[in-house]
């Protein structure tokens, strides 16, 4: 629903056209959300991570933002790092220290 909603806001503020070519626009903004996520999931099984979004006793590094993961990070011990940390062990390929990348 929130996609036809976009394309009929699109198709109304532009006044013309065919409304088929707004859904590849529509669908892009939509994914755009979830863009780094991808991004930076894809990149740490590049470097042979197991990513999950189950967190359990398995995890070693929590990948957030949010308030509620650090809590949990604290309690069970894991490792807490901004989604930047795995950027920065991408590009020379090596673990970089959490501390530097917290969230």
């Amino acid at each position: 629903m929130r996609v036809l909603k976009t394309v009929h806001e699109l198709f109304f503020d532009s006044g013309c056209g065919d409304v088929r070519t707004y859904f590849p626009k529509c669908c892009s903004r939509i994914l755009s959300d979830f863009g780094d996520f991808i991004r930076s999931s894809s990149r740490a099984e590049e470097m042979k991570a197991t990513c999950t979004i189950v967190i359990d006793f398995s995890v070693t590094h929590l990948v957030s933002t949010e308030s509620e993961d650090c809590q949990w990070a604290e309690q069970e011990a894991k490792f807490l790092v901004h989604p930047r940390w795995i950027d920065a062990c991408y590009f020379p390929w090596r673990r970089q220290p959490e501390d530097d990348y917290l969230p």
